[in-house]
């Protein structure tokens, strides 16, 4: 407020400075300070300021193990809690309410996982937090303080409360990453060396060569290069894998670099017949059929015993055991079927054959004794099924073995597959018999004047064959009145049903 007291003179000399008396005087408003309560951290200042006209200022605090204040009004954290601030002004006390906090951060260190996350928080206020990371490539932060590690490298991560900072120091560590290289056909994985994290991909550049899925599991196929990228977070990680040669490889794909001559002449020779058997779209069972039926159709039983492996099989299309059971190993090695060779003793003779994993279920497949022979010869284009895909309790009727040196065999869901294969097919051919009355019709009914080849599937009973397969041949001879009439047959079990495999004469 202003009061101006005193006179004014009129008619003043233009350009001069009037005459004039008089007092000016000038009260002062209320003083106050700029904050009457602030809430700090320890080890935090704040500066109190006084409004106003005053004379002088004193500074004081209640609880100096809380506070304390100097002589300028800065206000420093000691320890939490909460006192007074005051300013004495001219005589008169202004006080300021001061909270004093102990924020902590949960974590002041961290050696983190690439790809993992990890919450920071701080414990001792309620005052708003905001965070920063010093590299947000490395360490990205999130403004709950939610930090997830992109990139192999260091940063700190700072939580500010008010002008107090609190601080992580991060480590990301590099992982250790390696790809082994595989022959083809082989599986393997990408090795994390024990780790596991968040986050991460795996690609091939070449998956045709070398497959990796979702897990890392590398499955390598046809020979040559694929470059394995890891990706976690951000951080890619690469690798070339080189695929070498197998025969199995050559033998599907046709593939025969890093072969010797012998290994490349057999590759090629198996994988012309490999790729004429197996056709788009058949199951692996089906392909497993396709192999077995080649092998049987193609090859005669060595009576010699001098021939016994798979060069003997594929090229001369004659062999022992030996040589039957692994050209279907080669074969179901080429397909990246599980299986093994079993060694034991068939009807008392010294005996290998194949054991085939499907599925998660193990199954034996003897291919020479599903070759039929006919009073010690080869029955061309014959192909039993007695011994596909069978358990050890079928496979143990005429076979013995080492049970304990090879994995159990129980059989599973394709025990029935030829079984129900060879009915839908007899079926639409006619040559399916429930009874031995449907047999006989069937017989009378296809047997044609001179040579007449028939496989017929038989569901009646079988208890007394021989003196059924007389009523057969006593019923064609009936038929064809002065004919001579003679029947050669082979027999084999197939599931519940009888396979007979029929030559019938009428001369």
């Amino acid at each position: 407020m202003i009061a101006l007291a005193g006179w004014l003179a009129v008619g003043m000399v233009p350009g001069s400075l009037p005459a004039y008396q008089g007092v000016l005087s000038v009260y002062a408003e209320s003083n106050s300070l700029n904050k009457t309560e602030i809430t700090i951290s320890k080890g935090e200042s704040f500066t109190l300021q006084v409004r106003g006209e005053y004379g002088t200022v004193t500074w004081g605090v209640d609880n100096k193990k809380i506070a304390a204040v100097s002589d300028e009004g800065v206000i420093h954290g000691v320890s939490a809690g909460e006192t007074f601030v005051y300013a004495i002004v001219d005589g008169v006390r202004y006080p300021c309410s001061v909270t004093v906090e102990t924020p902590k951060l949960n974590k002041t260190k961290l050696t983190a996982r690439l790809g993992n996350t990890y919450q920071l928080s701080v414990s001792g206020t309620k005052r708003k937090v905001s965070y920063r990371s010093s590299d947000a490539g490395i360490v990205k932060v999130s403004s709950k303080g939610k930090m997830t590690f992109l990139k192999p490298g260091s940063a700190t991560v700072t939580a500010t409360i008010g002008s107090s900072r609190l601080s992580c120091k991060v480590n990301v560590s590099r992982p250790s990453l390696s790809v082994p290289d595989l022959a083809s056909g082989q599986e393997g994985s990408v090795d994390l060396k024990g780790k596991t994290y968040k986050n991460i991909s795996f690609e091939s550049s070449a998956p045709a060569v070398l497959f990796v899925d979702e897990k890392g599991k590398l499955t390598a196929g046809k020979p040559g290069s694929a470059q394995i990228t890891v990706r976690i977070a951000d951080y890619e990680w690469k690798k070339k894998v080189e695929v070498t040669n197998s025969l199995p490889t050559a033998v599907r794909y046709g593939v025969y670099e890093g072969l010797n001559g012998q290994e490349a002449e057999l590759a090629k020779k198996a994988h012309t017949i490999f790729s004429s058997v197996i056709e788009e779209g058949m199951t692996e069972i089906e392909k497993i059929a396709a192999l077995h039926d080649y092998i049987v159709l193609n090859t005669a039983y060595d009576t010699t015993y001098t021939r016994y492996s798979i060069q003997d099989t594929l090229f001369d299309g004659t062999a022992v055991c030996q040589g039957y059971a692994e050209t279907m190993k080669l074969f179901l090695d080429a397909l990246g079927i599980e299986n093994q060779l079993i060694y034991g003793t068939g009807a008392g003779i010294s005996h290998v054959w194949n054991l085939i994993c499907l599925d998660g279920d193990w199954y034996h497949m003897d291919v020479t004794w599903d070759d039929p022979l006919l009073d010690g010869k080869d029955m061309p284009g014959k192909v039993h099924y007695e011994y596909f895909m069978v358990p050890d309790a079928v496979m143990a009727k005429e076979h013995i073995w080492k049970r304990a040196d090879y994995p159990k065999a129980d059989g599973g869901k394709y025990g029935d597959f030829i079984k129900n294969k060879l009915e839908d097919e007899a079926k639409k051919e006619g040559l399916f018999a429930r009874t031995e009355e449907e047999l006989i019709d069937l017989m009378v009914q296809k047997t044609k004047p001179g040579r007449t080849e028939l496989m017929v599937l038989y569901a009646g009973d079988n208890e007394n064959l021989n003196a059924m397969l007389q009523r057969v041949v006593n019923a064609l001879a009936g038929a064809n009145i002065g004919k001579k009439t003679s029947i050669s047959y082979s027999i084999a079990q197939v599931g519940e049903y009888i396979q007979f495999m029929f030559e019938v004469e009428l001369l």
